[in-house]
Order: C-alpha cells, then sequence, then structure tokens
C-alpha cells in the first residue's frame, strides 16, 4: 500500500467480492471501491426497511443512484453509494 500512495485507487470487484467487510476495510484504508452485487443483497435508505436489490425496477439503459444506503444489518458498518445499471 506504501507504494500505491501516490495513485487514486478504486479498487474493482465482481460479485465474489461483495463483502461487506471488505468494502468496510478499504474504506477505512481511504481507497475507492465498486463491488458488483447479488441480486439478494439488501439495503436500506435512511427512513425505510431493508429491502433486496432485486426489489428495484432497473430498464436497460436506464441508471439509478441512491446515495448513502445502508448495506448490511449488521451494526458497526458505514453507509455507501448504491448506482444500479441494465445493459
Amino acid at each position: 500500500m506504501r507504494l500505491l500512495k501516490t495513485y487514486k485507487l478504486v479498487i474493482i470487484g465482481d460479485r465474489e467480492f461483495h463483502s461487506v467487510e471488505l468494502a468496510h476495510w478499504l474504506h477505512k484504508q481511504n481507497l475507492s471501491f465498486v463491488f458488483r452485487q447479488k441480486k439478494d443483497t439488501t439495503f436500506r435508505q435512511k427512513g425505510q426497511k431493508f429491502q433486496p436489490l432485486s426489489s428495484i425496477e432497473i430498464y436497460p439503459g436506464i441508471r439509478q443512484f441512491y446515495p448513502n444506503v445502508k448495506f448490511t444489518q449488521k451494526r458497526g458498518f458505514g453507509r455507501f453509494n448504491l448506482q444500479g445499471k441494465r445493459t
């Protein structure tokens, strides 16, 4: 990590790397990241209940952005941005 400090890094991970613990660790390291998520991953916007990602209707060519959402029902994790896009 010391050797890469001069670069702006963005970690990209497919669904196998959707770990909330990994996201939390990357956030603590001040690293940006983008992870694809499985449809059964739950999220919650402020003031709403947890729901699976599959509940979001996403149409081809349309992007949806949800800032500052909670991605797990476990305690101690922060909030992240969620973007939905279908090709």
